[in-house]
This record gives structure tokens, sequence and C-alpha cells, in this order.
């Protein structure tokens, strides 16, 4: 069985999607046991803050403010909304 990477977007670095990517590098191990022979990848996060954009040791292909770029990004499979707010964007 071939091995497949999963790629994973966030959008909203905020209290959440900090969280949530926290947990997902935190977890690896323990996820890719479950999901075994496939591995994960934080490929894209998107917030409209650029001073929430991660600091390394945190593993990601790209940063942006545009969610779509995220959404439409080709190697992402799932995608993590946790956009604050009434309207996203404003």
């Amino acid at each position: 069985m071939q091995k497949k990477e999963i790629g994973i977007g966030i959008l909203g670095l905020g209290t959440i999607g900090s969280g949530v990517l926290s947990l997902l590098e935190e977890n690896r191990s323990f996820i890719e046991q479950e999901i075994f022979p496939h591995k994960i990848k934080v490929i894209g996060l998107a917030d409209l803050d650029a001073g929430r954009k991660p600091k390394p040791p945190v593993n990601y292909q790209f940063f942006t403010d545009q969610a779509q770029e995220v959404v439409e990004h080709p190697e992402i499979q799932i995608v993590v909304e946790a956009i604050g707010g009434r309207i996203p964007g404003l």
C-alpha cells in the first residue's frame, strides 16, 4: 500500500485555529498511527492578522491572508474553518 499525505488547511489562527494547529503537531504520531499508512501534513494557514503567523518549529507550507487560497489549494483535502466573528473578513 502506498503512503499518502493528507493535506490540511486552517482558516483562522485565533484561539481555536491555533489550538487545532498545536493539537495536530503535538499528536502527530498518534494521529498517524490511527490513519496508517497515511501521514498528515499542514499545508496552508490563513488569517487576516499576519501577527498570528506561527513561528518555527511549526511545520506548514504557506501562510496567507486570503482564505480562498487555502480552500482551493490542490494538495489540501481537509479544511478547518475557525474564523471568528459574524462576517469573515470584515
